[in-house]
């Protein structure tokens, strides 16, 4: 099975080899995007759980199960933005891989790709970016509204500290 209509200046090896590169980009890009979910189904479960765990405890707990709820979800939204970045980095990845195709002259768009690649930024994934902290933060809210008899001043607090400090 040659490869007959490669450009001279690329051997088969080297174009098996670069194909192998680019799938390997696209399956980095794939379960970035699966390891980012999976941080927001489990912060939403984990929530939940706690959310259970905070209406049966004691009232003296439930500024610590609060805090622990609060915790996770300032990790799993650290872990978003880190995958996010990861998938970031795989893409501007690819987008060296095209420069290798097009500096051997291989037209990859003739393959099938419908339109030129362009740069991608942090928020390509706009939809998800938005989506996945909001519900994350949501996720927060039965904990919340159980725990409010006690960590409710804590939060009006901070984010009366936080409306001087920040402006």
């Amino acid at each position: 099975m040659g490869l007959s209509h490669l450009p001279r200046k690329l051997s088969e090896q080297q174009f098996r080899a670069a194909c192998l590169i680019w799938e390997d980009r696209c399956r980095l890009i794939a379960a970035g995007k699966v390891q980012r979910w999976d941080v927001v189904k489990w912060c939403v479960t984990v929530n939940l759980l706690i959310a259970g765990a905070a209406a049966g405890a004691l009232m003296d707990y439930r500024g610590w199960i609060f805090a622990i709820s609060a915790v996770l979800t300032l990790v799993s939204l650290f872990l978003v933005i880190h995958y996010n970045l990861r998938i970031g980095k795989s893409r501007t990845d690819s987008e060296n891989q095209f420069g290798f195709f097009t500096k051997h002259d291989l037209d990859i768009y003739k393959l099938g790709l419908s339109n030129r690649y362009s740069k991608k930024k942090f928020f390509y994934d706009r939809q998800e970016m938005v989506a996945f902290p909001l519900i994350i933060l949501l996720s927060m809210a039965p904990t919340g509204l159980v725990c409010w008899p006690v960590a409710g001043p804590v939060v009006l607090q901070l984010v009366g500290v936080a409306l001087i400090v920040l402006p």
